[in-house]
């Protein structure tokens, strides 16, 4: 593996990683590995390099890998680990404002939960476990910005940052963006990708399932014993079909009894990504404005 020819997607986690996961690997010039979420550099550092570079062994010549492991995110050690794996790596960060996101965030970890997740308790302080590993996050006042400042700090105008807002208002212009980052022949127009909203908060599929895939000896059984088209399909299909349109969000009970409190602990979040985001939607790591076009 070439370490020179790997980028990062590295979340926010319920940030349309999804989509890009699914409409990036159409690009000719892209490589998209059959396992999302290898969370290497996060409970997964541990398995080693080797174990990684599987993943990308069937990377064409003339294409760019993508690792898209929204949970690096909220890694303290994943972007020093990143820019160890290689200094000049690029890396992207979907930023969503952080009321909608945390409640986004808590439903979707229900889902994948042994047991029910008290929202409070949630808030606090949560374990997300994986392959046998345990991430302890922290969702406290300042969290969504020191978060944001450590990979800021890391790696500067080799990371871009894209306002989540932009999905709304043109998916082609986020992917058109992320393809000039990383230096590829554009690809993406209105015509040729499906703009769709996966909400897998409401994913009808198993939670059985959904544990299975968190489970160290399932995900490496499927990833080795099945083609990666075939694994790509039926996420796919798996995925879309929880397309929902943009006037059937999902209600969240939750989110009506807590609001005041979310948006009282995130004020000042709120303030930073608002002054982030105040004349661009894209911006690089040092707050220079990117543009795509």
């Amino acid at each position: 593996m070439n370490e020179e020819k790997i980028c990062v997607i590295a979340g926010m986690p319920r940030a349309a990683t999804t989509f890009l996961y699914h409409t990036l690997q159409n690009h000719p010039h892209i490589f998209i590995p059959s396992r999302k979420e290898m969370d290497f550099f996060s409970v997964n550092y541990y398995r080693g390099i080797k174990w990684y570079s599987q993943f990308f062994q069937d990377m064409l010549e003339d294409q760019l890998g993508f690792d898209i492991s929204p949970m690096y995110f909220l890694e303290p050690k994943a972007a020093e680990r990143i820019k160890n794996f290689n200094p000049d790596i690029k890396v992207i960060l979907m930023i969503r404002e952080p009321v909608g996101w945390i409640f986004s965030l808590h439903q979707h970890m229900q889902k994948k939960s042994y047991q029910t997740l008290e929202f409070e308790k949630f808030l606090r302080s949560f374990s997300y476990k994986k392959d046998g590993k345990i991430l302890n996050c922290s969702f406290g006042s300042n969290s969504v910005k020191n978060y944001l400042d450590n990979y800021r700090n890391v790696f500067g105008d080799n990371l871009l940052l894209c306002d989540y807002k932009v999905m709304n208002q043109s998916p082609v212009n986020l992917l058109n963006s992320i393809e000039k980052f990383i230096s590829v022949p554009v690809f993406f127009t209105e015509n040729n990708f499906e703009n769709v909203i996966i909400n897998a908060s409401s994913d009808k599929s198993s939670k059985i399932m959904n544990i299975l895939m968190q489970q160290k000896f399932f995900a490496d059984m499927v990833t080795k014993f099945f083609p990666k088209k075939l694994i790509l399909s039926v996420r796919y299909k798996m995925q879309s079909s929880n397309k929902i349109s943009k006037e059937a969000q999902v209600k969240n009970p939750i989110k009506d009894k807590f609001i005041n409190i979310v948006k009282d602990l995130y004020v000042q979040d709120i303030d930073y990504i608002n002054r982030l985001f105040d004349k661009s939607s894209f911006v690089l790591g040092t707050g220079n404005s990117f543009d795509p076009s």
